[in-house]
């Protein structure tokens, strides 16, 4: 088994998220990928078990990081409506300083390979999301659906 190189597997998330945002997910491919990262596709298939494999982890990541900004600092104590523009500000900023990854997880968003993140991941995923909007309703400012 070969040893996983961090900073590979950074270069490969890189040149995955430039590529995405420039050509789009169908025109991305393994071997785009590797030559954009300056490593051979065979190294990517150490990391990765295919293409699906490799832009699901990379979304989860990507997802997870902006979950956790959009989140933060949020006072559960504060009103709802408080707490919805701190949110709101903080994703704002979020796609300000992270174009790239926010064009990447739309674009992620509204394919085919978001149906197939494993439900159990993406309800990690989206947990915090979940329960700030459970609390606007029970607060009386968001409408249950």
């Amino acid at each position: 088994m070969r040893y996983k190189n961090k900073e590979k597997l950074n270069s490969i998330f890189d040149a995955t998220i430039d590529l995405v945002t420039k050509v789009g997910l169908s025109e991305t491919s393994v071997s785009k990928i590797a030559r954009k990262a300056g490593i051979s596709s065979s190294t990517i298939y150490v990391y990765f078990e295919s293409k699906e494999d490799l832009l699901i982890s990379l979304y989860v990541k990507l997802k997870e990081k902006m979950m956790l900004k959009i989140y933060d600092g949020i006072n559960e104590n504060d009103n709802f409506k408080k707490s919805y523009k701190s949110a709101l500000l903080n994703f704002i900023n979020y796609i300000i300083d992270n174009p790239k990854v926010f064009l990447f997880v739309e674009q992620f968003n509204n394919s085919p390979f978001e149906k197939k993140i494993p439900k159990e991941e993406y309800s990690k995923i989206i947990y915090n999301h979940n329960k700030f909007y459970q609390r606007g309703q029970k607060e009386g400012y968001l409408k249950k659906h």
